[in-house]
């Protein structure tokens, strides 16, 4: 499992690296939840506005990083979105939107997911290192 989650931090951070920022966040977090992302990277780009999220659900389904967005900045926390289309193995289709609030004290993180079309919620707790350059 290990090597598994090394693999895909390792691939998200090549195929999200690039030309030099000014100012470039990556928040590198792990979570442990039925249906959720072991390993989840988002990376944000000050000089190019972008926002990238990658995950093992995005590798399988889209390959490379997706675009996520600012959802809340505040003193207290920094929460993202993003939203992918994913194809089950028995071709079933659905939208999966999720929300990351990352909290600026130190409390656990909080990954919320939403399959469109399905009551069903969920939501998970993990750590995030936050890491910054540029």
């Amino acid at each position: 499992m290990a090597f598994r989650q090394a693999g895909i931090f390792v691939v998200g951070l090549l195929l999200m690296s690039g030309a030099a920022a000014a100012k470039v966040t990556r928040y590198e977090c792990s979570f442990d939840g039925n249906w959720m992302p072991s390993v989840l990277v988002i990376e944000t780009d000050d000089a190019a506005g972008s926002i990238k999220v990658f995950d093992e659900y995005i590798k399988a389904h889209v390959g490379t990083p997706i675009d996520g967005k600012l959802s809340a900045e505040t003193k207290a926390r920094t929460s993202f979105s993003w939203r992918f289309r994913a194809t089950s193995d028995t071709r079933q289709q659905t939208t999966l939107d999720y929300q990351l609030t990352y909290y600026k004290d130190g409390r656990p993180a909080k990954l919320n997911m939403i399959p469109r079309g399905y009551r069903d919620n969920f939501t998970t707790n993990g750590a995030c290192k936050v890491s910054s350059r540029g």
